[in-house]
């Protein structure tokens, strides 16, 4: 295992008193590493973080969530895409080849020179689910393009030249086996977008200039596992995001709106995509964007304030994100935030952040639904705390007409650093009941006051926790604290 910097969280809350850094939506952010390289990190549902890291002696792919780091690769001269799954299993291009690893040896899965589809080919972008059957772009002789899979010695062809005149490297396989990609049958005029499972291909969308869709540049698409396939395009002379499964196309974003360009590496300057937009089992969208302000960041929405998640000149480690970098005089600048296809169930986020510091750093941003509480219910605000009293503090995580309060897991409740009291049985002391006469079921769990980490001076109590489905959930009230105690 391989140490990192420990752990540290930053709150980014949308209420005020909570913390001093009070810039984006509810997210709290998790620096997983720092690295000496901007490329977009990957993530699996577990929230490990996949990314890549440089030195002399050469580059590494390693995996960590905010504690000591996993090795999975190191002193290679090349690392293409790569992608993780919910195993832990890592695959990565490299040296023209196509590998895996978790921690342990590297396995190669398919090596240069390898006949698929009747061809001898070169493969890279892979990606992988959680069957660890993976997917992947291979190049041969005379232009000839594939997308293809792999799983246990075995291939399958999912697109190749009778369909197609020029296929994209940006494959993307769902649990499902369904691989969405781009592709061209103009010899690559337009582009269009595409998913395939080995037996038949439907169109997403565009594919030649006579239709609605007739650029579908650089980055690529990615699919949930019901097979709704989401991308960048342009439709005449407005880019967006947007996702289909076969049918109508729905709007996720777009340059009608608030948002300049979409995407990032050449985007900003000349309003190319190379974006890896993403969409989870829920609908969640996520995706990169220049917004109208010129803020380049990370949104869920075609709002770039309600639906930011973080963006340039955000606080972020103790620092801000850049908001722009690199040497204007070479053409292309890099933008702050690199972002993949890093979008998982619960909305947790991953990206690369280049901060005015001059660090770079790999962070995992978590979604947290803001709650009302009330500590000691019916007892008046401020709450008067006595850290020298015995027994426990009851505090009510209140339900909202949009959270239901019973869906919080009492196994993950924080109130003040102390966790919920225990009965001789080992249950939690929680319970349900309408402390404040609403009509909705409340969450009332116990906490022990000796257990309480707070001081003479704090004036702010913070409960944190996390849904039975993994969700954040953050809320805060006053406090008066007797006696002095701590």
């Amino acid at each position: 295992m391989k140490s990192a910097t420990a752990m540290r969280l930053f709150l980014v809350p949308l209420v005020l008193a909570l913390t001093g850094n009070c810039e984006a939506g509810s997210y709290v952010f998790t620096r997983i590493a720092p690295t000496t390289v901007a490329v977009p990190p990957a993530i699996n549902s577990e929230g490990k973080v996949a990314f890549i890291d440089c030195n002399p002696h050469g580059c590494e792919i390693l995996v960590g969530d905010g504690g000591p780091l996993t090795t999975i690769a190191a002193g290679l001269g090349s690392v293409g895409t790569f992608w993780i799954n919910d195993t832990g299993t890592v695959a990565f291009a490299s040296g023209n080849s196509v590998l895996t690893g978790n921690g342990g040896p590297v396995t190669t899965i398919i090596a240069d020179g390898r006949t698929v589809d009747g061809q001898s080919i070169s493969p890279a972008a892979p990606s992988i689910n959680d069957s660890a059957v993976i997917a992947f772009w291979g190049r041969g002789a005379a232009g000839f393009n594939v997308i293809a899979t792999a799983h246990n010695g075995q291939f399958a062809t999912i697109a190749d030249q009778i369909l197609f005149d020029v296929i994209a490297p940006s494959p993307f396989i769902n649990n499902a086996g369904d691989v969405a990609f781009f592709a061209s049958q103009d010899r690559g005029f337009s582009f269009g977008a595409y998913v395939g499972n080995g037996n038949a291909v439907t169109t997403i969308a565009g594919g030649n200039a006579t239709e609605p869709f007739s650029v579908i540049r650089s980055g690529g698409p990615s699919a949930n596992n019901d097979g709704t396939v989401v991308f960048a395009a342009q439709r005449g002379t407005v880019s967006g995001i947007f996702s289909g499964n076969g049918g109508d196309l729905a709007t996720i974003a777009d340059t009608n709106g608030a948002f300049r360009s979409f995407g990032n590496s050449s985007s900003i300057l000349f309003g190319r995509f190379d974006s890896f937009p993403a969409i989870n089992n829920s609908g969640t969208v996520a995706f990169q964007a220049v917004a109208g302000s010129g803020a380049h960041g990370l949104f869920t929405g075609p709002d770039p304030l309600e639906d930011k998640i973080i963006a340039s000149g955000d606080a972020l480690d103790s620092s801000t994100i850049a908001v722009r970098t690199g040497n204007p005089a070479e053409g292309i600048p890099v933008p702050p935030i690199q972002f993949a296809r890093g979008l998982k169930e619960t909305g947790q986020v991953a990206f690369t952040a280049i901060l005015t510091n001059g660090t770079i750093g790999v962070y995992r941003a978590d979604p947290v639904i803001i709650v009302g509480i009330e500590i000691k219910p019916g007892g008046g605000v401020p709450a008067v705390i006595n850290l020298a009293a015995r027994g426990n503090i009851p505090v009510a995580i209140l339900s909202s007409a949009t959270f239901d309060a019973r869906t919080v897991d009492p196994a993950t409740v924080r109130f003040a650093g102390a966790g919920v009291a225990q009965r001789p049985n080992g249950t939690f002391r929680a319970s349900i009941d309408d402390v404040n006469g609403d009509g909705l079921p409340d969450l009332v769990v116990h906490v022990t006051t000796t257990a309480i980490q707070l001081s003479r001076t704090d004036t702010i109590a913070v409960l944190t926790g996390k849904t039975v489905a993994g969700v954040g959930v953050r809320g805060a009230e006053s406090v008066r604290i007797v006696p002095s105690g701590r």
